[in-house]
């Protein structure tokens, strides 16, 4: 990742599907030791701007995201000299950078975080005894403090939600484009740093969404309705489908509804761990089909994509090569 994309995100200049993979960056290396430098280094250029502005633009986002800002020190000053470049555009990443310097001299928060590697699932229960399945390189984060009381997670990626029932404290799942609140149902959550799109599949229950992109009124889903967020436009499609196929991947099953082959491939390299390219000729083709993960291999899911009779595909340099 280039320091200078870095520094544009943080002073709010960089685009939105620009902010998304920078925050990829982040969580996949949070717990490398040359993220703290990197940081630091950035944090001597950025441009310092009023103290004040900077504490209240993070209180907001501590607010937001139903945290309680950390107690000032003078270390903690430098640092919100620094946030105050993100005053404008209040993102869950500013959050997480003063999680990343102060968390473990605080004391006031314990962020957990649980990530799904490429080609492997994964499922967490939650202390409020919500079920969350992780779709390969997926990443969540929730406050573990007092979690019952404030049921609120960071998603990246996919997740599939079981939620507990507790009318007196909502759930919530956020990121930088929407937020979900919910109080007891099943959906499908969808929003990869590199999709275009956000997609919420609700299959049991009542869910509200809150457009974070641009200023409207929340949309409600009822089962067996889909809400797809454009990141570009901020415009919000709601439509009724069979969203129980949402979800087949929590059973090691892949489902392609006259999908883009574009979107195909990048869930068989999430699920396979493989490197996939696809001709500028193919990508707006759609394709049908299920296929179980376990006892197919990758060769053998293409073989029968390509059975259609409408792609090829050949392996060289580590890599397939749609066409």
């Amino acid at each position: 990742m280039e320091k200078e994309s870095i520094k544009m995100f943080f002073e709010s200049q960089s685009t939105p599907p620009d902010s998304e993979k920078i925050e990829q960056w982040y969580i996949d290396n949070i717990n490398n030791t040359e993220l703290d430098t990197i940081l630091l280094e950035l944090l001597k250029k950025c441009t310092h701007q009023d103290e004040q502005k900077a504490r209240c633009a993070f209180s907001r986002t501590c607010h937001r995201i139903g945290i309680g800002s950390p107690k000032v020190t003078q270390k903690r000053k430098i640092i919100y000299r620094w946030i105050s470049g993100i005053a404008a555009t209040v993102l869950v990443c500013g959050f997480l950078l003063g999680t990343h310097l102060w968390n473990s001299r605080s004391g006031d928060i314990n962020l957990e975080k649980v990530y799904a590697s490429a080609g492997n699932s994964k499922m967490v229960i939650l202390p409020d005894s919500t079920k969350v399945y992780l779709k390969p390189t997926s990443t969540l984060f929730y406050e573990a403090n007092d979690f019952t009381h404030n049921r609120k997670v960071h998603l990246f990626g996919e997740a599939y939600v079981e939620v507990t029932k507790d009318a007196k404290h909502p759930f919530s799942v956020v990121c930088n484009n929407a937020t979900i609140k919910v109080l007891g149902t099943k959906f499908n959550f969808r929003n990869y740093p590199d999709d275009a799109e956000v997609t919420v599949n609700l299959l049991e229950g009542k869910v509200a969404l809150h457009n974070e992109i641009r200023p409207m009124q929340e949309l409600y889903l009822v089962p067996n309705e889909r809400m797809v967020l454009d990141k570009l436009t901020g415009k919000m499609t709601k439509s009724h489908v069979k969203t129980e196929n949402a979800s087949v991947w929590i059973n090691d099953e892949l489902f392609f509804d006259e999908e883009l082959l574009e979107d195909i491939a990048k869930k068989l390299m999430r699920s396979y761990d493989v490197e996939i390219e696809v001709a500028d000729s193919l990508k707006n083709k759609r394709f049908y089909g299920s296929f179980k993960i376990m006892g197919n291999t990758i060769d053998e899911v293409l073989q029968t994509i390509a059975s259609t009779n409408r792609m090829k595909y050949r392996h060289e340099d580590e890599k397939y090569i749609l066409y």
